[in-house]
């Protein structure tokens, strides 16, 4: 979300943003979104709901589908896997964005955000200047 607010906001920001600060911006909303998110689906299980840990994803993202699939009990995984495979391989050179920040702001987003990297057992990433 820093790298999509620092795009967005000088191609459409309609006054001056300078006094904002977006990390607080960004760290403030992922928090609300994410304790959002937590609340309202408390409870649900498969095959009402399912969740896939982005490294799961990243790694085998042909066999996140398949789980998905299973555990929302959804028909067609087979006949979907070969579209699935096409669209992975046109995308197979994208770069993740790696994070650019201090130590200081790396802190931060850990203390605010432990909850979460404790819940999904993410580890924070290195620090690039």
């Amino acid at each position: 979300m820093r790298n999509f607010y620092h795009k967005l906001l000088p191609v459409f920001a309609l006054q001056d943003f300078s006094h904002l600060d977006i990390d607080e911006i960004v760290l403030e909303t992922y928090n609300q979104m994410m304790r959002r998110f937590e609340a309202e689906t408390a409870g649900l299980q498969s095959p009402d709901f399912v969740e896939i840990g982005y490294d799961a994803l990243s790694r085998d993202p042909l066999g996140a589908l398949a789980t998905i699939y299973t555990d929302l009990a959804l028909d067609g995984y087979e006949t979907a896997k070969p579209a699935f495979a096409t669209y992975l391989r046109s995308v197979k050179s994208y770069q993740k964005n790696t994070f650019k920040g201090s130590p200081a702001m790396a802190q931060a987003v850990a203390e605010r955000c432990q909850h979460f990297i404790d819940k999904w057992h993410y580890q924070m990433p290195e620090v690039v200047g």
